[in-house]
């Protein structure tokens, strides 16, 4: 028998009676009991599930008001001690700079032509400096041309003027005896021009006259067959040689002068302020340069500045250029001027170099290039009671940095003038300022410093504090446009 299914009836229960509620002795279920547990549990849950983060958050507010409430503070330390900056300083002084204005060109000739022939004929001889780069003296004969033709001419000519010689002396004979003819018929008034062969006798002076004007200019042709050089220069190219055949207005060749070239200079609006620029045309008594002289400019190869020639500014022209909106201005050098030399002492300078170049080859000056590049420094105004501050110590392109009381301190300076090295600045109440000449990448106003010179210094403010009390009164109203940049 299956033990499984064996059971007592009496505790065998349908699922009908064990899904059924117990019954009180009144006659009601249990049911109403468990109902109200599970809401006061769900109440419970939900009020708690509110008010826990409430409480969180009011915890972690007071926690964050007690943090920033309570910050920490740094302890100041108030004994502490920055360390003076080693710095370098000179003294101030006001004095007188003359500008070099600095600037560009090329070598051009101051004259230069080209040869043409005024005469045809074959070449039949040329100079032997005839020849590109060759250099010639004035006067020399460069080209000589067949003359053959034209001494024939010549001697036509004269025959031609004999002749004419001839007849006026026999017309004025005849002239003559008419007159006396006329006294002896003794005939009263005087004689009609006809009878005294008047018209005739000016006949022959006209012919004679247009002979002699042949003869010369058969005379003046034979002189054309041979090119002459009209100065002392150099060949700069050439384009007929020996046995060629030319006629009336053919080019031979280029020529140019070598006693003077010429290098135009643009400089711009704002170096022309400090700059005397001389009219064309004779020394002004009234130029702001020493004894009314023109500016001095000194030329120097660009590639090698151990060659230099001395020149000076003669003009300027006429307008300004309309691309560069610059002044072009003529410098004129001799090839033979060294940079001690003046355009008057261009043969002594020469001979210096003959006795140079013997004791030492490398130091002849060589004679500046048609087209060459050159540097040039011109000689401008000397400008009065200014300070001259390097370059180097300017800083963001209008301060400097002084010492005052140990301290350093910014000035800010308005320069009248710069350039690649200086800056010119005027301001009275610089005399006798201390400027910083050490770089300094990141200093601040007010940083203590120690000045490594400092008793040199010192001496120095004290020298020109001596040399002022001496020295009369310095006129400090001059004024002057302050350009922002120049080249």
């Amino acid at each position: 028998m299956d033990r499984t299914t064996e059971q007592d009836p009496s505790t065998k229960l349908t699922h009908s009676e064990l899904a059924q509620p117990e019954l009180d002795p009144n006659g009601m279920t249990d049911a109403a009991p468990h109902h109200t547990t599970d809401t006061l549990v769900y109440k419970s849950n939900y009020i708690i599930s509110i008010v826990v983060p409430i409480i969180i958050l009011v915890v972690c507010g007071l926690v964050a008001y007690l943090f920033l409430t309570n910050k920490p503070q740094a302890e100041k330390i108030s004994d502490r001690r920055e360390a003076p900056l080693k710095i370098e300083a000179k003294t101030l002084h006001s004095e007188n700079y003359p500008i070099l204005i600095r600037s560009f060109g090329v070598i051009q000739p101051r004259i230069a032509a080209t040869l043409i022939p005024q005469v045809a004929g074959m070449i039949v001889s040329t100079s032997p400096n005839f020849r590109e780069g060759g250099t010639f003296q004035k006067g020399e004969a460069l080209i000589t041309l067949d003359d053959r033709d034209y001494k024939n001419s010549l001697i036509v000519a004269r025959a031609s003027f004999t002749q004419a010689q001839f007849l006026l002396k026999e017309e004025q004979a005849r002239t003559d005896q008419a007159k006396i003819n006329w006294q002896r018929l003794g005939k009263k008034g005087p004689a009609s021009e006809l009878v005294l062969r008047l018209p005739q006798l000016s006949v022959a002076q006209a012919a004679l006259a247009s002979a002699k004007a042949q003869l010369n200019q058969r005379q003046l042709d034979l002189e054309r067959t041979r090119i002459i050089a009209p100065y002392a220069g150099r060949v700069l190219n050439k384009s007929v040689d020996v046995g060629q055949v030319v006629s009336q207005g053919v080019v031979l060749a280029s020529i140019y002068a070598t006693d003077t070239l010429k290098v135009r200079l643009p400089i711009n609006s704002q170096q022309l302020q400090f700059l005397d620029i001389p009219n064309d045309g004779p020394v002004s008594t009234n130029s702001a340069q020493p004894n009314g002289s023109r500016p001095k400019v000194m030329i120097s190869a660009s590639s090698n500045h151990s060659n230099q020639w001395q020149g000076e500014i003669v003009r300027a022209e006429g307008a300004i250029d309309t691309t560069s909106r610059q002044l072009f201005v003529i410098a004129q050098i001799s090839p033979n001027n060294g940079p001690n030399n003046g355009p008057n002492n261009a043969q002594d300078n020469a001979q210096d170099n003959a006795n140079n170049h013997q004791a030492n080859p490398t130091i002849l000056i060589a004679p500046p290039k048609i087209g060459q590049f050159v540097a040039a420094e011109i000689q401008g105004k000397t400008l009065t009671n200014v300070f001259v501050i390097p370059r180097a110590n300017l800083y963001q392109g209008d301060r400097i940095w002084l010492v005052e009381d140990n301290k350093l301190v910014t000035k800010l300076v308005h320069p009248i003038w710069k350039n690649d090295d200086v800056v010119l600045i005027r301001d009275s109440v610089m005399e006798n300022a201390l400027l910083v000449t050490t770089p300094l990448l990141s200093a601040v106003t007010g940083r203590k410093v120690s000045i490594l010179n400092q008793s040199s210094e010192m001496d120095s403010r004290t020298d020109a504090a001596n040399h002022a009390k001496d020295a009369p009164m310095i006129d400090a109203t001059e004024t002057m446009d302050s350009p922002t940049k120049a080249h």
